[in-house]
């Protein structure tokens, strides 16, 4: 019996390319402008990018979902507004500085999707729909019932008014 080897080149992976240094040229100076916002920038202008980043965070989780997923949600608004109440809650009542309390808020959501994902990912097509909506419905109305979070008429951010730069 013979046996034969067959020989593969060896190939090189690039970690940095021309492309992506030239990326990490643009990008940079773009987010240390962003991060020096609250101090050349007026409020309306923050706020609309904060809008105008909120809608790009939400176009992409429906991209996610719809595009790569090929599944459709109805109730992904459950898991942002679980991190919103959560930060509010944790930067207003426990005192935490808001900017450390967004990674604690992202934990947050994330431990209550997780055992949530676990319902909704068993179902398909328009299941799949109408059972991301019922939990996205039972959200809000577990939150409707907690007098910390507003009683369903919402709550203000007061922790982030202490922090302008003037």
């Amino acid at each position: 019996m013979t046996t034969q080897e067959a020989t593969i080149a060896p190939v090189k992976v690039r970690r940095a390319t021309k492309s992506s240094w030239a990326g990490l040229a643009v990008i940079t100076p773009v987010l240390i402008l962003l991060a020096m916002g609250p101090y050349i920038m007026g409020r309306g202008l923050q706020q609309n990018l904060v809008i105008m980043f909120s809608l790009i965070v939400l176009g992409t989780m429906w991209n996610l979902l719809a595009g790569y997923g090929g599944m459709v949600s109805i109730g992904q608004q459950a898991y942002i507004g679980i991190g919103a109440y959560g930060l509010v809650y944790i930067a207003d009542t426990i005192g935490i500085d808001p900017f450390l309390a967004v990674p604690i808020a992202v934990v947050i959501a994330g431990a209550l999707s997780l055992p949530i994902s676990f319902l909704a990912f068993r179902l398909s097509g328009g299941y799949f729909a109408i059972g991301t909506w019922v939990i996205a419905e039972v959200v809000k109305l577990v939150v409707e019932q907690m007098d910390v979070l507003g009683a369903g008429s919402g709550v203000s951010f007061m922790a982030i008014t202490d922090l302008s730069p003037g």
